[in-house]
């Protein structure tokens, strides 16, 4: 089954207990939804710096209470209506949403390339005993740190996802 890949900081909203993902058509598939949370952006209409949001309320108040790390100024959450639903079937998702999102599209790479997912993965193998600060880090070498995840993809910056991931 294919996956779908999104980069909008979404909650989801349920779906429904009726359809089945083996369906033969989309109409009779496992039917689900979700809400975009919209994004943190820039409180100056100079700077175009937007950051995902992320999807729980009191950590998108922490985000907020930083400033913006382009210019320095406050930061606000520009919020979002949009809702999209999706159906699982036999040959992938349908999608659809009620509107356009009216925020910037958030910039963070989230979701790896299957070439990315192998060169972690090997990487993971060839050192099974190296946690994830050392896989960020590099891995030690004679002359100093050497390969590093975050050198495969940038979402390897996240000790968090790196530990998620192995």
């Amino acid at each position: 089954m294919a996956h779908l890949m999104s980069h909008w900081a979404t909650r989801v909203g349920g779906g429904d207990r009726k359809g089945d993902e083996l369906a033969e058509i989309w109409e009779r598939g496992k039917k689900s939804t979700c809400n975009c949370l919209g994004v943190i952006i820039c409180e100056n209409r100079n700077c175009d710096n937007a950051v995902r949001s992320f999807t729980n309320h009191s950590k998108i108040e922490e985000q907020l209470q930083d400033s913006c790390g382009v210019c320095g100024a406050p930061l606000v959450h520009q919020k979002c209506s949009v809702c999209a639903t999706l159906w699982k079937w036999s040959s992938g998702i349908h999608y659809a949403q009620n509107s356009s999102h009216p925020h910037l599209r958030p910039p963070q790479v989230l979701h790896l390339l299957n070439s990315e997912r192998k060169a972690f993965s090997k990487l993971v193998e060839e050192h099974p005993n190296t946690g994830p600060l050392g896989l960020i880090v590099g891995i030690l070498e004679l002359t100093g740190p050497g390969k590093s995840v975050a050198d495969i993809s940038p979402v390897f910056l996240n000790a968090d996802r790196v530990l998620k991931e192995r």
